[in-house]
């Protein structure tokens, strides 16, 4: 959570009724509090020193708008945020306010003091009043520019993770799209850890399902009345990468030797060599073989391998505790960015999708994250193409558990009649899915602005691990990288000592169900609207939102419950024999989605569509 005190305030702590509000972003959601004695201190004391900024920005509350007209006793939901209200004792008719999140109050607004359930003492004198506009007024998400209007519902209760799901839906659909009825089964003792891990995977993946039902009528479809997620299912599909059997035999948990955390001269190191490029790098930077690399890594300190890691072109980092990280100028930075970043870029026309179309997804990411987003838009009906550079293969786990429900080609963007090539397939995209970073997409004419221009009315997706600015803005990272640098590592130490991880590549997998819905709202927007819709995602974006959530009581040793029955694992045709994974999350009206019965071979197919471009 963080507060920006507005106003000609000077230094926060002495801040007091001189200000002209609070600004406080939570799970990615914005909203303004008018001042009010009793705000000040009690959000002081739920936000840390280096979580509070004093701004004097006064243009700030002329784009604010009012979330809801409401009686003294009303209570209702604003994104992640839960809003009591209550009389003020005045001889204004007038109500205060009163801030919650996860059942957590974090401010009181009004100056009467606490609400009257702290101090039953303190209420206004009776009589009626007339509906008024309360003194909370919202941005919803985004990093500035004009507010978004929207509007919301009150919180439904009977799921433990509702808070999460519609902390993600709201990250997802920024104009205030109702979500759908989510009706969430199975144990919820899986994926123990000290953080809310199965809670997360169940909001992105519903929020990814969500997004799914809540397009198919925007495209004219007949209305889902149901939609369904089983926990347990959940957890298998979040670790996908483990259950995936060729022939009946693993194929690993995809990491290599080198990938691993090692013991620094004042502390430790997470390294990432499952690419031979990475590999090599590291090797470089060390100096040595692979079999001496732990006693060259033991002699030096950690932020120095670091640094000369990347510079090498590797991938490493220290590993830091989660105050060190929250800290660093990365960590703040991204704390200002919503959780799935919206922008509209121009006014082009309103694409026509009808149903009988399937949307056409160019897939230009690879690992777990963006292909695990770009499968489930596969699963979903649309048509997948996926692109890789003939020169930098994908590893063999994710040429099968990456491929579900899409086509493999092979591009070399690098060349004229690459590059010739990619854009034409652009032409005849609705969607773009990519994991580049600042300097290739400017290279090769995929910058926003680019697309917009050449490639109007198209629906971006950005995947990066660090966010698109920064210091760390165009550094390498993936899943076990960004928990290493970000402090759940440590969190997840049994120890306190010995870093630990996450008990799935929640990062990865909950930011690639957040891709698929934000693909899907993104789309339903410029049905809408018009424009070219970009959303932009990162690995560490999610773990802050990740960090920022109640955290369980039982802690990483809870034990979880054994599943022996799993009827989400299915079989598929692939080129080398009968492949056994998981099946796609969810049922819509009771059908439960299923992946196509065969697996197309990595880069046999060729770099083109297989209908006409979408008419404009």
């Amino acid at each position: 959570m963080r507060m920006t005190v507005l106003g000609g305030c000077g230094g926060w702590p002495a801040a007091g009724s001189a200000c002209s509000g609070y600004l406080v972003e939570h799970g990615g959601f914005r909203v303004l509090i008018d001042p009010g004695y009793a705000v000040l201190p009690r959000l002081l004391g739920q936000v840390p020193a280096d979580g509070v900024d004093a701004l004097d920005r006064p243009g700030m509350l002329d784009q604010a708008f009012t979330l809801h007209s409401f009686d003294p006793g009303d209570r209702f939901a604003a994104g992640p945020f839960e809003v009591r209200t209550w009389l003020l004792p005045h001889w204004l008719p007038n109500a205060g306010l009163r801030l919650e999140a996860n059942g957590e109050t974090l401010a009181y607004t009004g100056d009467c003091g606490p609400s009257p359930d702290r101090h039953p003492g303190r209420r206004g004198p009776p009589g009626a009043h007339p509906p008024m506009a309360g003194h909370l007024a919202g941005y919803g998400q985004g990093g500035g520019g004009r507010g978004v209007r929207r509007g919301y519902r009150r919180r439904r209760g009977g799921l433990g993770n509702v808070s999460m799901l519609d902390q993600a839906w709201a990250a997802v659909a920024s104009d205030g799209t109702r979500r759908p009825d989510l009706s969430v089964t199975g144990p919820d003792d899986l994926l123990p850890s000290r953080l809310p891990v199965l809670d997360a995977a169940v909001a992105c993946a519903g929020a990814a399902l969500s997004g799914a039902a809540a397009l198919r009528g925007q495209r004219g479809g007949p209305a889902i009345d149901t939609v369904e997620l089983d926990r347990g299912h959940v957890a298998d599909a979040f670790r996908s990468e483990r259950n995936v059997r060729v022939n009946g035999q693993p194929m690993g948990d995809g990491f290599a030797p080198l990938s691993r955390f090692w013991r620094a001269a004042d502390g430790w190191v997470r390294t990432h060599a499952n690419y031979p490029w990475h590999r090599e790098a590291l090797l470089a930077a060390l100096g040595t073989g692979p079999e001496d690399a732990g006693a060259a890594i033991a002699g030096r300190e950690a932020l120095e391998l670091e640094q000369a890691i990347l510079n090498a072109g590797g991938i490493a980092v220290a590993v830091r505790d989660e105050r060190t990280w929250r800290q660093s100028e990365q960590a703040r930075l991204l704390a200002r960015r919503p959780l799935v970043a919206s922008e509209r870029i121009g006014d082009a026309p309103r694409r026509r999708l009808d149903e009988h179309r399937p949307v056409k997804v160019l897939d230009l990411t690879r690992v777990i994250a963006g292909p695990t987003g770009t499968r489930y838009l596969g699963a979903l009906g649309a048509d997948v193409l996926r692109l890789d550079p003939p020169h930098r293969l994908e590893l063999p786990l994710h040429q099968v558990d990456g491929l579900l429900a899409k086509r493999s080609a092979l591009l070399d963007a690098a060349t004229a009649d690459g590059i010739r090539i990619l854009h034409d397939l652009l032409d005849g995209a609705d969607v773009l899915v990519h994991g580049y970073r600042a300097h290739t997409l400017e290279r090769f004419g995929l910058s926003a602005h680019a697309l917009a221009g050449r490639h109007p009315g198209l629906v971006v997706v950005s995947l990066s691990a660090w966010g698109d600015e920064g210091p760390w803005g165009d550094r390498r990272g993936f899943d076990s990288i960004v928990q290493a640098a970000s402090g759940i590592a440590m969190i997840e130490s049994a120890d306190g000592t010995t870093p630990g991880a996450l008990p799935c590549q929640l990062l990865d997998h909950g930011t690639g169900y957040l891709i698929a819905a934000a693909a899907m709202t993104a789309l339903a927007a410029q049905l809408r609207e018009g424009g070219t819709q970009i959303r932009s995602l990162s690995l560490a974006r999610t773990a802050l939102w990740l960090l920022d959530q109640p955290r369980p009581g039982h802690g990483a040793a809870r034990q979880a419950t054994e599943l022996t029955a799993k009827p989400w694992l299915g079989t598929v045709d692939g080129a080398d024999g009968p492949v056994t994974m998981v099946n796609p999350l969810g049922s819509l009206d009771g059908t439960p989605l299923a992946w196509p019965p065969t697996l197309t071979g990595y880069g046999a197919a060729r770099p083109a569509w297989l209908s006409p471009a979408p008419p404009v």
